[in-house]
């Protein structure tokens, strides 16, 4: 494989409908990457066929021999880290700014190897146009942020997303990869357990980075699978909790705290099934019942209770 000092890799199936908006973003980088490596699950679409035809931006299409799946393709695309100085790994329906890569690169050009940036991002629909924004993020340049608080943030569910983070490998391999049996909390897992190796985390505040939502994708889907849209969310901030250095009294409170934020959470997702499946909601209640004690349930309801009457149901669009 030939080496590259910028590399972004997208893994791809049946990616035909948003696909060419993700390449588009990448040809109008002000830094544009030196290697673009499409990597194709076997697509039953015309995928392949738009990859080979565009010409804005030079991009190799690597085809597997047999699909995959979504996490075992995204660590075959993890692969490739070890190629380049900065890794990028970017979904296929999502894009990213202008001055994405040259304002990240810049960042972690003054950065020890292996380190990694993220920058904060706006939700995007079907069509492109802006949701809902990012997480606010203090400043208005990149700055630091310690290894435990990025943890800690992780184990929140506070996680960033795929296409916001470009890593300083050094052409080494990455330590870590995807898990594949928490579909719908893998990404926190995996930038909690990565940050937990690295040397320098940068936080970058400016939305440099677009997340398509949309009824195909990965996390729209899983919110009918019941293990991966609520159980699997505890399971990973017990995970992620464990990378924390904190012992004693703060990990007692961290825990408890954890509690609260599943149970509310889980509270969001019973308001978004009790009317259209009576039977899954009460299923969601019976674990968070299992996993906590009755204050944090209670706990938990007072502040989705106080969310409502001051800002609304979040309704639009179930939460991630």
């Amino acid at each position: 494989m030939s080496e590259s000092k910028i590399l972004t890799v997208i893994p791809v199936y049946n990616g035909v409908h948003y696909l060419r908006a993700t390449l588009e973003s990448l040809a109008r980088q002000t830094r544009r990457p030196d290697r673009v490596v499409v990597i194709d699950d076997c697509s039953t679409d015309e995928t392949c066929a738009l990859v080979e035809s565009f010409e804005e931006l030079s991009c190799e299409l690597v085809r597997n021999e047999k699909n995959l799946g979504l996490f075992p393709n995204l660590n075959r695309a993890l692969e490739y880290a070890e190629d380049t100085e900065f890794f990028h790994l970017l979904l296929a329906d999502d894009c990213i700014r202008p001055s994405f890569l040259e304002t990240l690169v810049e960042s972690l050009s003054r950065s020890p190897s292996p380190s990694l940036a993220y920058c904060s991002y706006d939700w995007i629909d079907s069509t492109g146009s802006v949701t809902q924004t990012g997480g606010k993020m203090r400043g208005k340049r990149s700055y630091p942020i310690g290894r435990s608080e990025f943890i800690y943030r992780q184990s929140l569910l506070k996680t960033v997303s795929v296409g916001s983070v470009v890593i300083r490998s050094g052409k080494e391999p990455l330590p870590v990869f995807f898990r594949q049996d928490m579909p719908h909390v893998a990404d926190c897992v995996f930038y909690a357990e990565l940050g937990a190796c690295y040397g320098e985390i940068l936080e970058i505040p400016e939305a440099l980075c677009e997340i398509r939502r949309h009824s195909e994708n990965a996390t729209r889907q899983n919110t009918n699978n019941l293990n991966a849209w609520v159980t699997d969310e505890f399971r990973a901030m017990q995970r992620i909790s464990r990378l924390m250095p904190q012992k004693g009294w703060p990990s007692l409170v961290h825990d408890h705290r954890q509690k609260c934020l599943f149970a509310a959470r889980s509270c969001v997702k019973q308001q978004w099934t009790k009317r259209e499946d009576p039977h899954f909601s009460l299923q969601i209640g019976a674990i968070v019942a299992r996993e906590t004690a009755w204050y944090h349930r209670l706990l938990g309801r007072m502040a989705v209770t106080v969310r409502d009457l001051v800002v609304g149901r979040n309704l639009p669009d179930r939460p991630r």
